[in-house]
């Protein structure tokens, strides 16, 4: 659009050249005539002057004809038309005898101009004869073709100095600007629709809490910042460039969490083209927000634009949503559950109920009855750590990242659904190094995602044959360093077609009474948030997930 503009300017920049120089030129050919003829001049000054008339003449005709531009002269006295040039004619669609037949008078003259200009034309007309000097009087109007077509004209009408008395004749030098009154309109029309672009921009940036800043990397510091990035601190643009004009003063905005985590973005930005971090807006409350940058290279500067966006609704939606996900897990789970809480309670019932015979017997022997209480108190604490971990499991992780150990979360999440695989004869394999780094990250989170992949795998293999149904689970470090998870199944995997969509929001193969479509979603945004990636993978016997998260010590997170 902008380059559109430009090019339409540069347009109107040439025609209006060509329109002064062709009033130049009719004002050089207005200019005194040829003196008369003196006795006894030589043939060869007359010949020269003949030359020059013609010259004249012809140079007229191609500047007319160039700038589409023509002229006539005028008697106020007879009120008609004593000379036309053919460019002039031309303009009217017409002859040069066609115009001279057309307009015998003005009011024949009149007809041509379109209604809506008529009053002005005739205005011009009237000061026109009034004016006593001999400056020229313009004005511009549309006529109406003899073949229906309108054009726009420019008229500069002045009077012709008469030998003796009041001047009676005129000369109208008048102009077809049709062509630079379309490309006048043009680039309105092209400014416009940029101005309600930008109009729009900026609204939608608005709507969308976006803002953008010019960034210098030679001196670290803002260029400039728009009123959107400022409101996202709660600032205006001139508070935030006094508060923040350097790296070191706006990572004083950054929430102190995620400080580390920002200059390890910012001092090596091939690896992360975006960031999700904290900051602290004027009212000391933290917010969410997303950055973006694009490289340029400007008057031989480093910079760069950087966007940055309020994500904080985003975020308290996005943690409802794992909530409600996780909820959802342990609804699914509920059955293998109750079994699993039954088993402890059997076993306390029958202690209890046989010690309460024998000593109603009075046969009860003080060891027995220890035994019994020792088995009582070993499967209540039993149940008790189920529900504790359920507990935890099912409040809301928001406290910081803390060094957290996968294999903990791996095992953890199969003491919640151990009972489940173990009813459905499930084998559950696992194969831990012990050479193996702790990441930064939410015991809870990472939980929820094995409990994710264990659920997945279940209800792929859950329709084989007993012995064909395993899960396979291996822990190792990475070559690059990082803490590396796989969890295999042999369910026979996933269509190729299927592979690309599994991490969306809502999608699944799974019927609606099986699943939601959220597992694989929050476990991917679990991981993304601790810097690592997850992807899956057929095998020869079924899918393949495998998670990478960069460890504690090597994020410079530990000590």
């Amino acid at each position: 659009m902008k380059n559109n503009s430009k090019s339409l300017q540069a347009l109107v920049d040439k025609l209006q050249n060509e329109l002064a120089v062709a009033h130049a030129r009719i004002r050089a050919l207005e200019g005194p005539s040829t003196p008369p003829k003196q006795v006894g001049a030589s043939a060869s000054a007359s010949n020269q002057t003949d030359k020059s008339a013609r010259a004249r003449e012809v140079a007229l005709h191609q500047t007319e004809e160039i700038a589409k531009l023509g002229h006539e002269i005028w008697d106020h006295v007879q009120e008609k038309t004593l000379f036309v040039s053919e460019e002039l004619a031309r303009i009217y669609g017409l002859s040069v005898d066609e115009y001279m037949l057309a307009v015998q008078k003005m009011e024949d003259y009149f007809k041509f101009v379109v209604p809506e200009d008529r009053e002005a034309y005739k205005e011009f007309e009237n000061r026109f004869q009034k004016e006593e000097s001999f400056n020229p009087l313009s004005i511009e109007y549309r006529i109406t073709r003899t073949d229906g077509k309108i054009r726009h004209l420019r008229q500069s009408s002045k009077l012709i100095p008469a030998e003796v008395g009041p001047p009676t004749q005129s000369l109208n030098v008048i102009q077809d600007i049709t062509r630079f009154k379309q490309v006048e309109a043009e680039l309105q029309r092209s400014r416009g629709a940029l101005e309600e672009s930008t109009e729009i921009l900026a609204l939608s940036a608005s709507i969308a809490n976006l803002g953008h800043a010019v960034w210098d990397y030679d001196d670290d510091k803002f260029l400039l910042v728009s009123d959107g990035w400022a409101s996202c601190f709660g600032l205006t643009q001139d508070d935030f460039l006094e508060i923040a004009p350097d790296l070191d003063h706006y990572l004083l905005l950054v929430h102190p969490g995620d400080r580390e985590r920002y200059k390890a973005y910012y001092y090596d930005e091939s690896d992360f083209p975006q960031i999700d971090y904290r900051i602290i807006d004027s009212n000391g409350e933290t917010r969410h927000v997303e950055q973006h940058y694009m490289l340029r290279e400007q008057s031989g500067l480093d910079t760069a634009v950087v966007t940055i966006q309020d994500i904080t609704e985003n975020k308290k939606t996005e943690a409802q949503l794992i909530q409600s996900s996780k909820l959802i897990t342990l609804g699914e789970m509920s059955a293998a559950m109750a079994h699993e809480l039954n088993q402890p309670l059997n076993v306390i019932v029958l202690a209890a109920e046989n010690a309460a015979r024998k000593i109603s017997q009075g046969t009860a022997e003080q060891s027995y009855l220890i035994e019994r209480l020792e088995r009582i108190v070993a499967q209540a604490k039993r149940a008790s750590t189920i529900i504790n971990h359920l507990r935890t499991f099912g409040r809301e992780a928001k406290e910081e990242f803390y060094e957290v150990d996968l294999r903990k979360a791996a095992v953890g999440a199969l003491e919640l659904m151990g009972e489940q695989l173990r009813l459905a004869q499930v084998e559950v394999e696992t194969n831990f190094d012990d050479d193996f780094p702790l990441v930064m990250g939410h015991q809870i989170q990472l939980e929820q995602m094995f409990i994710n992949l264990y659920s997945n795998a279940f209800h792929a293999i859950k329709k084989n044959d007993p012995e064909e149904r395993t899960i396979l689970i291996e822990a190792f470090k990475s070559r690059g360093g990082e803490a590396t998870i796989r969890v295999s199944d042999t369910g026979g995997g996933i269509p190729d077609s299927v592979l690309p969509n599994i991490f969306d929001p809502f999608y699944t193969t799974k019927s609606i009474e099986e699943g939601t479509g959220l597992g694989l979603s929050v476990s991917y945004g679990f991981v993304l948030a601790m810097g690592g990636t997850i992807a899956a993978s057929n095998t020869e016997l079924g899918v393949c997930f495998e998670i990478k998260i960069p460890s504690a010590i090597e994020d410079g997170t530990s000590n």
